[in-house]
């Protein structure tokens, strides 16, 4: 893998002659090469992490605005509802029925949840096949 752009330094070839080189010498400069070559190799995988960080970062702040977003607009549907229900259950009666869909909704929501975090989570059941969209 090579070291692209933006790495600090670049080691040069030692520069002795054949007179003055020995075997210990050459390993020597060996070892300080590869771990010059390491350590560039850590700085460029930590830059391109960091890059990469910065732009799941910028995902993560939008799908947060998005989901704040979403919430205001099921309070406004409910809001909705009731407004429309009103007249033929009154305000009480509307709010009863609006409140009482919602939280039945989110109770089997969270029942369907826990049930499959069950079965994800036990250690004896086998795995289910993925499904790939194959469509037989």
């Amino acid at each position: 893998m090579g070291v692209s752009e933006g790495v600090d330094s670049v080691v040069e070839p030692a520069a002795s002659g054949p007179e003055d080189s020995s075997i210990g010498t050459l390993l020597s400069q060996l070892v300080d090469d590869g771990e010059n070559f390491v350590r560039a190799e850590i700085r460029l995988y930590r830059a391109q992490a960091i890059a990469r960080l910065v732009e799941a970062r910028t995902a993560v702040a939008m799908i947060a605005v998005a989901a704040v977003i979403l919430l205001a607009s099921a309070i406004a549907l409910l809001v909705g509802l009731i407004f429309i229900l009103a007249p033929y259950l009154g305000r009480v009666g509307a709010v009863a029925v609006v409140i009482g869909l919602a939280l039945a909704l989110a109770w089997i929501l969270v029942r369907v949840a826990l049930a499959k975090l069950r079965k994800a989570t036990d250690p004896d059941a086998s795995p289910a096949e993925p499904d790939l969209g194959g469509g037989r």
